[in-house]
């Protein structure tokens, strides 16, 4: 919508000319910064967006951490249970 022109032609036209020359020219501004405007948002949006992913991921890592770390103490509470079992076991054979 960019309108072409050169100096040799403004100094060429008309009064009226130049009226609808900057009219057309506000309008391709307006629409312009609505577009600008658009992006912008959709901008803000979409860091919103990744700033709210970001805090599930981040809460999702604590989470499988804190799994992780209860499956350690059973596995450990486990073996121990285990050789405790054993040695009952021998004890009483003895």
């Amino acid at each position: 919508m960019a309108t072409r022109f050169s100096p040799k032609t403004l100094k060429d036209m008309t009064k009226s000319d130049l009226i609808e020359l900057v009219k057309s020219l506000q309008v391709e501004n307006d629409d312009l910064q609505l577009k600008l405007k658009k992006a912008e948002h959709a901008g803000r949006h979409q860091d919103r967006l990744l700033e709210q992913t970001q805090q599930r991921c981040e809460k999702h890592r604590k989470k499988k951490n804190r799994l992780e770390q209860f499956d350690h103490i059973l596995t450990v509470g486990y073996a121990v249970v285990f050789t405790v079992t054993v040695a009952l076991f021998f004890m009483l054979l003895i």
